[in-house]
């Protein structure tokens, strides 16, 4: 049995985008920014990121983590309830 319980949440946020490879590059050329949702379990956050991961183990080691700039977030749900916890990490 895991150890400790972590809320799955749902986080809607903005990721950079980039090409690969040598191209010529013009003013139409500007990437937009892709609105990405990622599903897991909220381990901690701090005033700059949240950190996600998407498994863990009982004996407390957890796979598939992902740090998220909190200005990149535009929402984030707890899916237990569905209520909106967005406010309450950016403070």
């Amino acid at each position: 049995m895991i150890k400790k319980l972590f809320p799955r949440v749902c986080v809607e946020w903005l990721d950079s985008q980039t090409s690969m490879g040598w191209e010529e590059r013009g003013e139409d050329d500007i990437y937009e920014p892709i609105l990405v949702l990622s599903i897991g379990y909220l381990i901690t956050y701090n005033d700059d990121t949240v950190l996600l991961v998407g498994d863990l183990e009982n004996g407390g080691q957890s796979n598939r983590a992902i740090t998220i700039p909190k200005t990149s977030i535009k929402s984030m749900i707890i899916l237990n309830n569905g209520k909106s916890i967005l406010n309450n990490i950016k403070k």
